[in-house]
């Protein structure tokens, strides 16, 4: 109880039954059992980002990895058949607990077969760890202002000595 409780935390939201979210489509099942390493979490869904057609179910949540402070959240429409389907995917923002509050959002990708909705959430979740470590942690630019800081230290340095011309000691230098 107490792990479901810190998953709540995690997510910033209590997760519904993913029996609900599969009687939307029978396909759902399939596709999601598929992203098997992955934990799957669905929502109510509330804040709509994704163009919804008249025939197309709404399914929001979030994908999270086991062992890791990543969360990705996406919204899923689709009809029943999941003939078509429209996706968005987004990284959150380190440490959030406010689904939907994220680093970038993907572009709507229109999906056209379940094995294509599958690439698109793995994409989306194998490139997060390196999206949010880019734009969560300034170590690289820190590092690259020391280097930089460095080496100009060190050009003047060698520009003062090259300035200072030796003088030649006759009494060493015989002719």
């Amino acid at each position: 109880m107490n792990n479901q409780i810190e998953i709540n935390q995690k997510l910033g939201f209590t997760p519904i039954k993913q029996e609900e979210v599969f009687s939307l489509s029978p396909k759902l099942k399939e596709l999601f059992k598929q992203l098997g390493e992955f934990d799957v979490h669905f929502k109510e869904p509330n804040q709509v980002k994704v163009d919804l057609a008249s025939n197309q179910k709404l399914i929001q949540g979030s994908i999270t990895l086991p062992h890791s402070p990543e969360v990705i959240d996406f919204e899923l429409a689709t009809d029943y058949l999941m003939t078509n389907a429209n996706l968005v995917t987004m990284t959150r923002l380190e440490d959030s607990q406010v689904w939907g509050d994220s680093i970038s959002v993907s572009n709507v990708i229109a999906i056209n077969n379940v094995n294509e909705l599958k690439g698109s959430l793995t994409y989306a979740v194998s490139h997060s760890a390196s999206e949010s470590s880019l734009l969560n942690t300034k170590a690289l630019d820190d590092a690259n202002t020391v280097l930089e800081s460095k080496v100009e230290e060190r050009n003047k340095h060698l520009a003062k000595i090259q300035a200072s011309v030796e003088k030649i000691d006759p009494s060493k230098h015989k002719i």
